[in-house]
Parts: C-alpha cells; sequence; structure tokens
C-alpha cells in the first residue's frame, strides 16, 4: 500500500461516509458502514493480482471506530455494485474504480452505531513508514444492503 497524505484521505472519506446497514432488508440494523471514495484517478485491479496480498491489505486494515478494533473479515467489501468477503475476494480482479467511483467496508455489529459523532482511526503502512490519521464523523442515516451495491 503506498503513502496516502492525510488531506487526500479525509477527501476519500466524505462527511457521510459513516451509515448504518439494515442488511436484511427487515427494519433490524445488523451493522455499520464506511464509504471510500476514488478521488486520486482510476484504479484498476488486474486479473493476475496477488490475492494474498490484497487480503492483507483490505481484510487485516489497521482500523478502529471509537476507540474498538474493526474487524473487516467479518462484512464485506461493496465496490461499484459487488459484494467481496474474504471468500471470494479473487474475483475482483479486472474491476476499475473510476475517479468518483466508490466502495462501502461493511462490518457487522448489532444495532449499528448510535446517532452522533464517532472517531474513526487508520493505521497505514508502507515499507518502514507507518502513517495515523484520526477523522470525526457523524452517522448519516441508515441505508439497505442492497443500496451498499447502487448508491454512491
Amino acid at each position: 500500500m503506498s503513502y496516502v497524505p492525510k488531506y487526500i484521505i479525509k477527501r476519500m472519506i466524505p462527511a457521510d461516509a459513516l451509515k448504518n446497514v439494515d442488511a436484511g432488508g427487515k427494519g433490524k440494523i445488523d451493522g455499520f458502514a464506511l464509504k471510500y471514495v476514488n478521488v486520486l484517478a482510476p484504479m484498476k485491479i488486474e486479473k493476475n493480482f496477488d490475492v494474498e496480498d490484497l487480503k492483507k491489505q483490505l481484510f487485516d486494515a489497521d482500523l478502529e471506530m471509537d476507540g474498538k478494533k474493526l474487524d473487516v473479515k467479518q462484512g464485506a467489501i461493496f465496490v461499484m455494485g459487488k459484494k467481496f468477503t474474504i471468500d471470494n475476494i479473487g474475483e475482483i480482479g479486472g474491476m476499475e474504480l473510476p475517479v468518483g467511483g466508490f466502495m462501502y467496508i461493511y462490518f457487522q455489529q448489532p444495532g449499528g452505531l448510535p446517532a452522533g459523532k464517532h472517531v474513526l482511526h487508520l493505521k497505514t503502512k508502507y515499507k518502514e513508514r507507518v502513517d495515523e490519521t484520526t477523522l470525526e464523523r457523524d452517522l448519516a442515516g441508515t441505508m439497505t444492503s442492497k443500496e451498499l451495491l447502487t448508491k454512491p
């Protein structure tokens, strides 16, 4: 993973990035999602990519919400209308995330997050360099898993 300046990370995780999710579509909050927007350049994942490296970058990410470590392995990643889990992430090869394209990281958490401000802490590592970014985001509503596939 390359170094990304903090001001870019703040643009990648917009003010409305945090939403509770009704994954079953039955009016019950099952978790929450964090939206990322590609603000840099078209990002293409080659068909013959290192699946284990991508798993490590995505599913072992060092993320905390309100001081609690987040486990992406128990959730899913929604990229431009497609759902990926740790079991099928290899199918992402050949996709391109255009500038303005989005993805959601879904975290299972019964009841989701309470209304109000939340603190997201992200630690990135690139070679020997470790960078940390802390962002505050308000919970911006609720969405269904179908909306995770379709809503920017």
